[in-house]
């Protein structure tokens, strides 16, 4: 190299300021770092979901996680014994002391009382019952209607069920509540349950349904661990035979974050091993550690430029970046082989490998820039990290890396010649065609898989405890959600109460859980309240009551024995709250369909079932005019899946033009270009057919890794192309296979986690990159031969 070109220039100006040129860097690295520091880190996985036309995705995720039953913790308290109830029992509620003390909140189960439940409905007899409704109680006006009810009442009294009745038949001699009751057998089809000695039983009576909320987030790893442990310390103290099993995100939160603290505890020390073995074999010097350190510069610098530009930062972003960063080793390994090589001179060794490390870097970048298309606010995340990580370390290599490396030990060059054999480049290329157009081939069956829980790790002794709980209980979790919100209570009523009747006229069949029967619109309350008021004239009361009287009379009840129920005939009640539910022993109703009593505007939660048809009839345009949201696991599924289509033909569209017109830019030749690409190509097509061939659906996870694969086999491909016209020096191949092989040493491995998460990533990196390096290495020199 000609003194007085740049990085001649660059490396002799630094030479006498090594200690000013390494407290730069390392206060860069502490700006950066602090950056991060000062700057919000998220784990919410909304970051990892694509936002969807106008943010509907988003907003159906937010409601999920809204919902009631999405906050609620169940316990469920069961034992063999089904003659044992009362040592049942008593295990329920020494549970619920234990862990009431311990933070949870509990649904208070002394609360639950039919009678306070029918007590309710018939003080509100005047809000909730409809014309309809009226009709049918003057059919139980008439005189003989009263006798008839009045002799039912005394057998009732006279029988082993009287516990209990007195109060109800004072208070409801005319059987009103066979009226109202109805109103709550739509809720049944949430559960499978029944209210008995103030708790709630499965309905063979061997288990007790406790119900409860924590302050602990679901995000929260380290209190969702310490809240299982509080639990299971609790129920160490329950009655012999008596046993108890929690459903809640939380256990998910534990049960994944264990998980992968200890695969990552397997996979650190199996890398470091690979690493440690990879550094004794081909260094061996304490001068070769500043390429190690180049993926830690190219992460800190990509987190304080994301900190920089980001008003948080996806947790979850760092943890995929981390991963894919390491393709910032592969410019500091060719650095160093060529500055070893150069050692007199090490300006002119960065020279010799400069321009195809500035055509990888570029291409990685065009590859992750493509990311900045991606609907995925953490896609766009992890494009800006990468580049900026990727530029640091191509700096860092340039400019840093020669003076740590300038001692480092000399290798025998690999020469393109030593990887050449007798196969002809017509064979080879036939060859590369052939597994490309197979992995293709089986490339067509790959699906999508937009379900979040297929990527967290599910251990089978929970999946076991939920399907249990799910026989008991009934599935609770999977229904379709209809979410009504309103900027104020009484518009979200009547909108509820608009769905409410839309759904019972056009799905008859069908069972709606919905509040709108016991919690009516104001409106409607009012209208109901009037249409009583004008039911029960003076001449209806007298006419009643002396019929209601005479009957008592003959059968033997005392003259007051329905001095309650003849008073509450003259007495309107105001009109019904969510609060009056909380006292009437539906709080839990309460919690499960209007979940946020506080929040500014209240939303409330319509269960139906989740049916093609629930789906089809929920249209834009419906949901517009009724002013309600379907949300469901199947149409979050199907609009998920089509989004995360539509990001991925765009994302490798994109990627792959840019790749394309970078590698044609540097060879400025067809042939030298469609060469470089193949290993990138066909690294690519090894991943798309051996998910194909496995039958293993794509996810998140397989996505994010893409770029790595495509960004690494681009390299591979322009540093052994170069090659060829000895524009770079022989030991360019020693540094292929060495950062090929810190690369599956170092994130390969991640496909022993039991992770699905990391071991999709890590399956990915090594079938990709694996398929990629070894084309580089087997098949691009073939093709590089000059036919005789």
């Amino acid at each position: 190299m000609i003194p007085g070109t740049p990085f001649h220039t660059i490396y002799v100006f630094f030479a006498t300021k090594r200690r000013v040129l390494y407290s730069c860097t390392a206060g860069f690295l502490v700006l950066c770092l602090g950056l991060l520091l000062l700057t919000p880190i998220s784990a919410d996985i909304k970051t990892m979901i694509p936002r969807g036309e106008g943010g509907i995705l988003v907003r159906d995720l937010e409601s999920l996680t809204r919902s009631g039953l999405g906050n609620i913790i169940f316990i469920s308290v069961h034992t063999t014994d089904r003659t044992n109830r009362d040592n049942l029992i008593a295990g329920a509620d020494s549970l619920t002391q234990t862990l009431s003390s311990a933070g949870f909140t509990f649904t208070s189960q002394a609360s639950i009382r039919p009678d306070k439940v029918i007590a309710f409905l018939l003080d509100n007899a005047p809000n909730l019952m409809t014309q309809e409704d009226l009709s049918r109680l003057n059919s139980l006006l008439t005189p003989e209607s009263i006798r008839t009810n009045l002799e039912k009442a005394l057998r009732t009294l006279n029988s082993p069920q009287s516990m209990g009745m007195k109060k109800i038949i004072r208070r409801d001699p005319l059987d009103l509540r066979t009226i109202l009751l109805p109103r709550l057998k739509a809720f049944s089809s949430l559960s499978h349950a029944r209210v008995l000695d103030d708790h709630i039983f499965s309905p063979d009576g061997t288990a007790i349904l406790l119900t409860a909320k924590s302050p602990i987030p679901l995000t929260d790893t380290e209190g969702s661990a310490r809240l299982l442990k509080t639990f299971e310390d609790a129920t160490k103290d329950l009655p012999s035979g008596v046993k108890a099993d929690m459903i809640s995100g939380h256990v998910h939160s534990n049960a994944n974050a264990v998980t992968i603290q200890n695969d990552l505890t397997t996979i650190s020390c199996v890398a470091t091993l690979a690493m440690g073995l990879l550094f004794i074999f081909f260094f061996r010097t304490c001068h070769a550690l500043g390429v190690f350190l180049t993926p830690l510069i190219s992460m800190s610098v990509g987190l304080g430029g994301l900190a920089l530009f980001e008003k948080s930062v996806s947790a979850i972003v760092i943890g995929f970046g981390a991963v894919i960063i390491g393709i910032s080793i592969d410019f500091a390994m060719h650095v160093y082989f060529s500055v070893i090589r150069h050692s007199s001179t090490p300006g002119k060794g960065v020279d010799s490998v400069a321009k195809p490390i500035f055509f990888c870097a570029l291409t990685s970048c065009a590859a992750f820039g493509a990311l900045f298309l991606s609907g995925m606010p953490g896609m766009r995340q992890l494009a800006l990290f990468s580049i900026v990580g990727l530029l640091a370390s191509a700096i860092f290599s340039f400019v840093v890396l020669p003076h740590l490396s300038r001692k480092g030990l000399s290798r025998p060059p690999l020469t393109l010649k030593k990887l050449h054999g007798k196969q002809h480049p017509i064979f080879v290329l036939c060859l590369a065609c052939l597994f490309v157009g197979t992995c293709l081939w089986y490339g067509t069956s790959v699906t999508l898989d937009p379900d979040l829980r297929s990527i967290e790790y599910v251990p089978e002794t929970v999946r076991i405890t939920e399907k249990q709980f799910n026989e008991t209980w009934g599935d609770v979790r999977n229904k379709a959600l209809v979410f009504t919100q309103g900027t104020e209570l009484a518009t979200t009523l009547s909108q509820n109460e608009q769905l409410y009747s839309t759904l019972k006229t056009n799905f008859p069949q069908i069972s709606v859980a919905s509040l709108t029967p016991i919690l009516p619109a104001f409106t409607t309350q009012a209208e109901n309240r009037a249409r009583w008021n004008d039911f029960w004239t003076d001449a209806q009361r007298q006419s009643v009551v002396e019929s209601l009287q005479a009957s008592a009379r003959e059968l033997g009840f005392s003259s007051k024995a329905f001095a309650p129920f003849i008073r509450s005939l003259s007495h309107t009640p105001t009109q019904v709250t969510p609060e009056r539910l909380d006292t009437a022993s539906l709080a839990l109703l309460r919690n499960i369909f209007l979940p946020d009593l506080s929040a500014g505007d209240p939303t409330l939660v319509t269960y139906l079932p989740d049916s093609a048809n629930i789906r089809s009839f929920f249209t834009p345009k419906r949901e517009t005019n009724l002013g309600v949201r379907l949300v469901s696991t199947s149409r979050f599924k199907t609009l998920l899946e089509t989004t995360m289509k539509n990001d991925i033909e765009l994302f490798i569209t994109v990627s792959g033009i840019a790749v394309l017109v970078l590698t044609f830019l540097l060879f400025r030749n067809i042939r030298r270009a469609s060469i470089a690409l193949l290993p990138a190509i066909a690294g690519v097509a090894a991943v798309i057919g051996g998910l194909g061939y496995s039958g293993t659906p794509l996810n998140l996870f397989h996505i994010t890794a893409l770029p790595l694969i495509i960004g690494l086999g681009a390299d591979y491909g322009i540093f052994l192309v170069s090659s060829e016209s000895q524009s770079l020096e022989q030991d360019t191949i020693l540094a292929v296979i060495v950062s090929g092989l810190t690369t599956l040493a170092g994130f390969g491995v991640l496909a022993l986690a039991r992770h699905p998460s990391l071991n999709a990533l890590g399956t990915m990196v090594l079938l990709g990159v694996g398929t990629a390096l070894f084309v580089a290495l087997f098949m691009v020199p073939h093709l590089l031969r000059k036919q005789s």
